[in-house]
C-alpha cells in the first residue's frame, strides 16, 4: 500500500486547529547516528515545516505539543492538540527494550481492539505511531493529568516508551536509520480527522486487554454450548436485521469493547501488509486455543415474518463490528439504486450528504459536490435515507 497521505496533510490535522488561534513553533531535532550533535530547529507555521527536506542519513523527530517559545523545555508547553501512543515492533532496532509485539499481526490487533479508534497511524519504520485527534485544542492546566492519560493509554496497548507531555516522534516523510545499512521510511498509513476525543474519553479504558500468545497454547477445546441469551426487544422496523445482530452477538470470543469509534478492518490489513520489516499476511487466522465462533443461530422468541409481511428496509442503519455483514447488504442495496442519503460519523456533529455511489470492502463512497468521500462503515454513526 503507497501511502496516500503526506506530511502536509499530517502536520494539517494535527496544527490547523491549533494555529488558528495561536502563534507558537514546532519543535524539530534531527541527528546523525554517530554524531553527538543533535540540530534543534522551531517552525512557525505547517507549510515551511511540509516542505522541509532532510537527508538520508539523518533521523529526524517533531515536538507533537507546540511551543509558545522557541525553548524545548516542557514549561514552554501551553497547549495540547492529541494523544499519542509508540509502538515498538519487533527486534531490529529496539534492542535495550521489553519486545511485546513480535510483529506487525499482533500490533494491528492490538490497535484495532483498543477502545478509542486512532485518528493518524504512522508507520515508523520499526513500529507503530496512533495519535488522537482532540475535540478542541486544550489548555494544559494539569500535566501530571495529561501524562497519566498518556500513561493509560501506552499500558493498555503495551507500549515500553517513556510518557512526557515534551515526547518528540519521528516526522513523516523522513528515514528511520537506526539499524545501519537498513534504512526504512517513516509513513503516514492513515488520518481520519473526524476521529476527535475529549481529554475525558480516556479516562475510563476499562481493563487491559492482552494479546500476546502464550509460550505454550493449551489444546483446542471442544466447542462448547452457548447460553440462551435473554429475549431481546425487537423493534417491528428491522426485526430480521436486528435477529441477525442479536445472534452472533453472544458467539464473540474476545471479551466485548467499550463503545467508541471501531477502525475499518481493512484499513488496518493494509497497513499489516504494508509494515516494512517483515512480509505478513492481511488477516488473522484464529490462534491456537481459540474456539471457532458457532454459526448463527436464531434469536429466542423471535418467528420470521413471510416476506410479503417483512417491513421495508429502514431508513436507519446501525453499525458495529457485529453488524457489518448486515448493513453492507442494505448500503449494497441503495447504492445499486444510486440513493441519496445522509451520512452521520461518530464523533463528528457534521453529516455527510450526496450519493451513496459504492459499497465494497468495508467501505462506502459518497459524492457530494464533485467530491467523492470514501468511509468506513465501521466509523458511521448511521445512515439516513428516504423510503419510497
Amino acid at each position: 500500500m503507497v501511502s496516500k497521505f503526506t506530511r502536509k496533510d499530517f502536520l494539517e490535522a494535527l496544527f490547523a486547529d491549533y494555529y488558528k488561534e495561536h502563534r507558537g513553533f514546532i519543535l524539530v531535532k534531527s541527528l546523525k547516528r554517530g554524531d553527538p550533535k543533535t540540530s534543534t530547529r522551531y517552525f512557525p507555521n505547517i507549510e515551511i515545516l511540509a516542505k522541509e527536506h532532510y537527508g538520508e542519513e539523518r533521523d529526524v523527530y517533531f515536538g507533537i505539543c507546540p511551543r509558545e517559545r522557541m525553548k524545548a523545555e516542557k514549561e514552554h508547553i501551553h497547549y495540547l492538540v492529541a494523544l499519542w501512543a509508540d509502538l515498538d515492533i519487533g527486534e531490529e532496532g529496539h534492542e535495550d527494550k521489553k519486545k511485546f509485539f513480535e510483529g506487525p499481526q499482533q500490533a494491528a490487533k492490538a490497535i484495532r481492539s483498543f477502545t478509542r479508534a486512532p485518528s493518524i497511524i504512522v508507520e515508523s519504520g520499526r513500529g507503530a505511531h496512533l495519535y488522537w485527534l482532540l475535540k478542541q485544542v486544550e489548555e494544559v492546566r494539569d500535566v501530571e493529568k495529561i501524562e497519566g492519560l498518556l500513561a493509560k493509554i501506552s499500558e493498555h496497548l503495551n507500549c515500553d516508551t517513556d510518557i512526557s507531555l515534551d515526547t518528540t516522534l519521528r516526522l513523516p516523510e523522513t528515514l528511520n536509520t537506526k539499524v545501519p545499512g537498513k534504512q526504512v521510511a517513516c509513513e503516514v498509513k492513515f488520518i481520519n480527522t473526524n476521529f476527535r476525543y475529549s481529554l475525558q474519553d480516556f479516562e475510563d479504558l476499562g481493563r487491559r486487554l492482552v494479546f500476546a500468545a502464550p509460550p505454550q497454547a493449551p489444546p483446542p477445546p471442544a466447542r462448547p454450548s452457548i447460553p440462551p441469551p435473554a429475549a431481546p426487544s425487537f423493534s417491528p422496523a428491522a426485526p430480521a436485521a436486528q435477529a441477525q445482530v442479536a445472534s452472533s452477538a453472544h458467539a464473540e470470543v474476545e471479551p466485548p469493547m467499550d463503545d467508541s469509534l471501531v477502525l475499518d478492518e481493512t484499513i488496518i490489513d493494509e497497513l499489516v501488509d504494508d509494515m516494512s520489516m517483515t512480509s505478513v499476511v492481511a488477516d488473522f487466522p484464529l490462534e491456537e486455543g481459540e474456539i471457532e465462533p458457532p454459526e448463527p443461530v436464531s434469536a429466542p422468541g423471535y418467528v420470521e415474518p413471510p416476506a410479503e409481511r417483512r417491513p421495508p428496509t429502514p431508513p436507519v442503519v446501525t453499525t458495529s463490528s457485529t453488524a457489518i455483514a448486515v448493513t453492507s447488504s442494505v448500503l449494497e442495496r441503495l447504492s445499486a439504486s444510486r440513493s441519496i442519503v445522509e451520512v452521520s460519523l461518530l464523533g463528528s456533529n457534521v453529516p455527510v450528504n450526496g450519493v451513496l455511489a459504492w459499497c465494497q470492502n468495508g467501505l462506502i463512497g459518497i459524492e457530494s459536490d464533485n467530491y467523492l468521500y470514501t468511509i468506513p462503515i465501521s466509523s458511521v454513526s448511521f445512515i439516513k435515507s428516504r423510503v419510497d
